[in-house]
């Protein structure tokens, strides 16, 4: 677990730079108060706390890809679809 949450965090960080740059050019050019970029850059990453994948996640997960296994009807082309992991 502690491999994913690690994945997890490394693969925010240049969103989070990239924010900071864009936060922090709104400031200087456009008069962006500092509270304001504080408060926008703090609700970015309270974005990521919230979207990290949790257990419920997963269950939905795995319940969907074996919705999307079931055989088709003879007769019918049957395609699948999975999605991936949220544990990568």
């Amino acid at each position: 677990m502690a491999s994913v949450l690690r994945r997890y965090v490394l693969f925010q960080i240049p969103g989070l730079i990239l924010v900071s740059i864009l936060l922090g050019s709104a400031h200087s050019w456009l008069g962006l108060s500092i509270p304001t970029a504080v408060g926008l850059f703090l609700l970015f990453v309270a974005k990521d706390f919230v979207l990290y994948p949790s257990r419920a996640t997963r269950i939905a997960v795995r319940c969907i890809n074996s919705l999307l296994s079931k055989k088709s009807l003879p007769g019918e082309t049957q395609t699948g679809v999975y999605l991936q992991s949220p544990e990568g």
